[in-house]
């Protein structure tokens, strides 16, 4: 499962980097703290979405952004591609 790092509260916003090369590819997604690491696979809710937006940065060629990502109490995952950037 995915873990929230022991810094952030549920509900509460912090930063994530989001890793990807391709479509077949999982997303490599972690906290600076590396305590939240978890990878989603192609096909998984989201993906398409979170690849685009890390293909959309194009500083970085491509490969990778950050973006805001929060966990309920009941340990759900929940990541804002609004707000998407290269620097956090």
């Amino acid at each position: 499962g995915y873990f929230k790092p022991e810094n952030a509260q549920f509900d509460e916003k912090f930063w994530i980097k989001i890793q990807g090369n391709d479509a077949q590819t999982p997303l490599l997604v972690y906290d600076e703290t590396r305590e939240c690491t978890f990878k989603i696979s192609p096909g998984r809710t989201g993906f398409d979405r979170l690849l685009s937006k890390v293909h959309g940065e194009e500083a970085s060629n491509g490969r990778k952004c950050h973006m805001r990502a929060s966990f309920n109490s009941n340990g759900d995952c929940t990541v804002f591609p609004s707000t998407a950037t290269l620097l956090q």
